[in-house]
């Protein structure tokens, strides 16, 4: 059991590092001899039990500071899927139909492979007694989605064909970073997983205190997040602000 004085040492200590500043401040030892002070700081910080009380203090601290930082960092992700478009994920061209280029406005492929795929589909198709048109090759090949379109073409008016791609996740800001989840493969290619960005809003008004539940924010942090949140209104205040929060991490 240590004494008022001791106690008040440790915490002094645990905060500051300084054996003598901590004599000083726990037993108002400024008029002592600095070479008194200095051995009788130095004696407390190897007292068993003092040590052992700093040593609680500061995993005390270590561990509140991770919790708060970690917090700062969930709410600051969370604003940032809630004000990110989604659509900083994709890349959306629009380049021409796969009628624009063809030879006649016929149906272009984009290579011999390609159609020769369609031509097994077609016969697997009709194997079972579904009767459809047999694909033909009139509007040749080397169909290539970026293409201009073209304004005669009788099949899009010229407007083309949206074409979308994934954007390579290195050339990715602080929130489509924040909404990507990874990838899976898929049997048409790669389906992007994204954060829920209802779930995400419904947890930043529970940070809030706008849900009756359990959950309740105090101190400091409380604070940080309401002022934060004022003005937060836009991706780069977020993506600001959360390079802000993790500053130093």
């Amino acid at each position: 059991m240590l004494t008022e004085k001791q106690e008040a040492y440790a915490r002094h200590y645990a905060r500051f590092g300084n054996s003598a500043a901590a004599y000083m401040s726990a037993y108002a030892a400024k008029d002592s001899l600095p070479s008194t002070i200095a051995s009788e700081g130095s004696r407390l910080r190897a007292h068993p039990a003092v040590a052992a009380r700093i040593a609680e203090l500061r995993e005390a601290a270590t561990a509140t500071a991770d919790v708060t930082l970690d917090l700062k960092q969930i709410f600051a992700k969370l604003c940032l899927q809630v004000v990110t478009d989604p659509r900083e994920l994709m890349v959306l061209r629009t380049g021409n139909c796969r009628y624009c280029n063809g030879e006649a406005f016929a149906y272009r492929w984009r290579d011999g492979p390609e159609y020769q795929k369609a031509l097994a589909d077609w016969q697997r198709l009709a194997e079972k007694g579904v009767v459809e048109e047999m694909p033909g090759c009139e509007g040749g090949f080397g169909w290539r989605p970026f293409h201009a379109p073209n304004p005669e073409c009788p099949e899009c008016g010229g407007g083309g064909t949206v074409h979308g791609s994934h954007k390579a996740t290195d050339e990715y800001g602080p929130g489509a970073a924040a909404l990507y989840e990874g990838f899976k493969q898929t049997a048409h290619g790669i389906e992007l997983k994204t954060a829920d960005r209802q779930k995400s809003m419904e947890m930043l008004v529970r940070m809030l205190g706008g849900f009756d539940d359990k959950l309740e924010l105090k101190g400091q942090l409380a604070a940080t997040i309401k002022a934060a949140v004022a003005v937060a209104g836009d991706q780069h205040t977020a993506a600001g602000m959360y390079a802000e929060m993790i500053k130093g991490r």
